[in-house]
């Protein structure tokens, strides 16, 4: 290291140096954070309401304390809440309301911060919405319970994907890809936009990729080969730090265990069908290998499918997105039989719940992705998680009865209907709303021009949703009898099992106890 340098010195030299590049990036104007994509539609949604309010109300001003709270109050009552069935529209809680006002105030700053919303303003429009417009609204105070997708839900869903569902899908792969990513997900307590691409970074192709994959064959426990995957979580918060990422192993099992839930299946299959390693090419070639005692025999992959993703969307090559993934694991969750299906954050909680029973505080957060002790406390943890009872008695502290209270927060129908009963099917065709979509879909018949088929589009988009919105009405509400027969849905996958023989197979390997 060589002697400091006077202040002078280092001025002149730092003078000399940048001279000698061209460089337009010294001026005036001001220098914003990067916004991911979602955020920045946000603000520009915002802005886009103000001016439009403005352009009614021309005396509107973001100094007049009054123009605020009536532009809130505006925007509180065309926002739909989560459930709009049994009044006009479903109120939205005061947080969400909340939102929107922080991402008006935040965008208003950057696009003129030089007028910036006086704090006292600002904060007094948040107490605004917290109380008297909550008040009116009849807004929720409190944020959904939460909720804990145990065991249980995921043995329900291995068990209609695999071995009772009626659904055809466009591409076969879709259930392997489904099932490896729901798999690596509950395994890792990850956030669904974290292996696939986040509605919040719509466009950018982030996403778990085979750089990010490190796959291995080691002498385990018990001295036999084993396979094992290593998956690097584009996690949450981490884009300027990716030296910080959570990363998680995946492995077979030293034990014997429901096949349906050894992540290797699904991964090695898809693995095998992208013809992704360098050196092997069969699941023979793969059985072969002979790790090296206390050591990993590390399998290469392709140079060039490095920058590739690994679960790509059933439409292309690009990478599977959050929403499309969501769709489809919600789809599933209604027809295993759950009417108001587990969120994949309900997946987390209850990783992260178990989590906490075996690792220490530090392991903890770095395995979650959290940077805060308190995230965990607040937002993850079940309120019973305490036996009371047995501690008062000295006893064994019990887990059953914490673990199945659990897991009714999220209540099962095992017999929930997929379709309307035929007396409210009926009732429905004839509803008003349904025979003038039938009536103005007659009047289109035949019709080529393009705004008059952009509008029978539209037309039929409301009739799916309002047929939609009806069976979840009705399956909400449906009585919970497990004696009762199961209906067709459930019976024709059982009635044409043989005429599938490969799908036949898997229906009952995938339960079987064993190791591969």
């Amino acid at each position: 290291m060589g002697k400091a340098k006077s202040a002078a010195d280092a001025l002149r030299l730092g003078s000399e140096r940048s001279a000698v590049k061209e460089s337009n990036i010294i001026n005036g104007e001001l220098v914003h954070r990067t916004l991911q994509p979602a955020v920045e539609r946000n603000y520009k949604k915002m802005m886009e309401f103000w001016l439009e309010y403005q352009r009614i109300e021309t005396k509107a001003s973001v100094h007049d304390l009054e123009s605020l709270k009536d532009f809130m109050r505006k925007v509180a009552y065309g926002i739909d809440g989560e459930d709009a069935e049994d009044q006009e529209f479903d109120v939205p809680g005061w947080e969400t309301v909340r939102k929107y006002w922080n991402a008006f105030t935040a965008a208003w700053q950057r696009a003129y911060p030089t007028e910036s919303i006086p704090r006292g303003i600002a904060q007094s429009v948040t107490e605004f919405i917290k109380g008297p417009l909550a008040e009116e609204m009849g807004m929720p105070k409190h944020k959904r319970r939460r909720r804990f997708a145990t065991k249980n839900v995921m043995l329900n869903y291995a068990r209609q994907l695999w071995a009772a569902d009626w659904i055809e899908h466009k591409c076969p792969a879709t259930l392997v890809d489904d099932w490896g990513l729901l798999l690596g997900n509950t395994y890792s307590s990850s956030r669904i936009g974290e292996y696939i691409e986040s509605s919040c970074r719509a466009g950018t192709g982030r996403g778990l990729h085979f750089k990010d994959l490190t796959f291995v064959a080691f002498v385990n426990e018990e001295g036999t080969p084993e396979f094992a995957i290593q998956l690097t979580r584009d996690a949450k918060n981490m884009t300027s730090t990716p030296n910080k990422r959570p990363q998680h192993a995946l492995y077979e099992g030293k034990e014997a265990g429901l096949l349906c839930f050894n992540p290797m299946l699904p991964f090695l299959a898809r693995i095998l069908a992208y013809g992704a390693f360098r050196d092997y090419r069969t699941i023979d070639d793969l059985l072969a290998i002979t790790p090296p005692e206390g050591e990993m025999w590390v399998i290469q992959w392709k140079d060039h499918l490095l920058e590739t993703p690994f679960f790509r969307s059933q439409s292309g090559k690009d990478i599977e997105t959050a929403g499309a993934f969501s769709h489809r694991l919600r789809s599933l969750g209604l027809r295993a039989g759950y009417p108001t299906p587990p969120r994949h954050h309900d997946i987390r909680a209850e990783g992260l719940h178990l989590m906490n029973q075996f690792e220490s505080e530090a392991t903890r957060m770095v395995y979650a992705g959290h940077t805060d002790p308190n995230t965990l406390a607040t937002h993850y943890l079940p309120r019973n998680g305490a036996d009371g009872q047995a501690a008062y008695h000295g006893q064994e502290r019990r887990t059953l009865v914490l673990d199945l209270f659990r897991g009714l927060t999220i209540p099962r129908n095992p017999r929930l209907w997929q379709c309307l009963p035929a007396k409210k099917q009926y009732d429905f065709d004839n509803s008003p709303e349904i025979v003038n979509i039938k009536q103005e879909l007659l009047k289109l018949r035949g019709i080529k021009e393009k705004g008059l088929l952009e509008y029978r589009k539209k037309l039929y988009t409301e009739n799916r949703k309002l047929i939609a919105e009806r069976l979840r009405k009705w399956q909400k509400n449906q009585p919970v009898k497990h004696d009762d027969p199961p209906g067709y849905h459930r019976a024709i996958f059982e009635r044409v099992r043989f005429l599938m023989p490969e799908r036949d197979r898997l229906s009952q390997n995938l339960f079987v106890v064993d190791k591969l």
